[in-house]
Formats: C-alpha cells, sequence, structure tokens
C-alpha cells in the first residue's frame, strides 16, 4: 500500500484560498444565468434572517462586514419587499431584522435554482468521488464551525 504525500497546513491553505474563489465565481456566474438580480452577498444574509430575528449588527458581525456595508446590503433588501424592520419585543431598543413572505418565496427559489444550476457539475463523477467530496466538505465545517464559523445561512433543509 503507498503511503500519500504528507500535506502540510500552509499546502492546505494555500488550496483552500485557490479554490473557494473558484466556487464563488461559478456561482456568480449562475446568478447571472438564471437572471437573479441579486448579489451573492444577499444571499446568506437572507438565510439568516429568514430563521429568526437579527440586530444589524449581528448581521454585519456574522457576514465579516462593516455596519455600514451591512445597512446598505439591509436597504436594498427592503426597497425589494424582502426584509423588515421590527422593534424587538423583550427589548424596545433593538430593531430586529426579519425575512418577508416575498423574501422567502425568493430565497427559496435562489437556493433551488442555484442547485439545480449546479447540480450537473457533479454528473461525470462516480459515487466514491461524490463521497470523497462529501467527506471533504463535511470535515471543512467541522473545522470552521470549531473555530467560530457559523453554518450555512443558505440551508433550506439538511
Amino acid at each position: 500500500m503507498t503511503s500519500q504525500p504528507h500535506l502540510d497546513n500552509r499546502q492546505l491553505a494555500r488550496s483552500m484560498m485557490q479554490t473557494i474563489p473558484m466556487i464563488m465565481a461559478v456561482g456568480l456566474a449562475q446568478l447571472r444565468a438564471i437572471d437573479i438580480t441579486t448579489s451573492m452577498a444577499h444571499i446568506p444574509v437572507l438565510g439568516m434572517v429568514s430563521q429568526r430575528g437579527h440586530t444589524l449588527n449581528e448581521l454585519a458581525e456574522r457576514m465579516y462586514v462593516t455596519k455600514a456595508t451591512m445597512s446598505k446590503t439591509i436597504s436594498t433588501l427592503e426597497d425589494r419587499g424582502w426584509v423588515t424592520r421590527r422593534r424587538s419585543e423583550r427589548d424596545r431598543r433593538l430593531v430586529l431584522l426579519e425575512i418577508t413572505d416575498v423574501g422567502l418565496i425568493e430565497f427559496k427559489a435562489m437556493i433551488d435554482e442555484l442547485e439545480a444550476k449546479m447540480e450537473p457539475f457533479f454528473e461525470g463523477l462516480n459515487d466514491e468521488q461524490r463521497q470523497h467530496i462529501m467527506n471533504g466538505i463535511t470535515v471543512l465545517r467541522s473545522v470552521f464551525r470549531t473555530i467560530g464559523g457559523d453554518e450555512p445561512h443558505f440551508q433550506q433543509n439538511p
């Protein structure tokens, strides 16, 4: 049995840094291909507010952006009627951002269309290759969850 060459953490980091932009570029291309008039950054925000109400600060922290950037994002989503603001019943000083019925319909449609567009990319893979990819994704999610990352925000149903 041949042993696999040793991979150090730097090699893994470099490979991730090369792979993630490719995945994001494909996702953006698929958004354009299905004529979704939103930014890739809007999708996880819609995913978060579909789960529960969040403050602007919470969303900015979880998305690793400034409050000003998140405020602009929320304004865009509000203008489209996808997000609304509501005062917290527990603490009237807090304003919670929540998804609207229209926003939830749009969010689910975006996810369904993106998944459908990306599904053919895996058609040439056999079951073993698919399982390797899924195992790798599971490990990556575990690693990033351990260091403080959040679960993906676009899950509709696991």
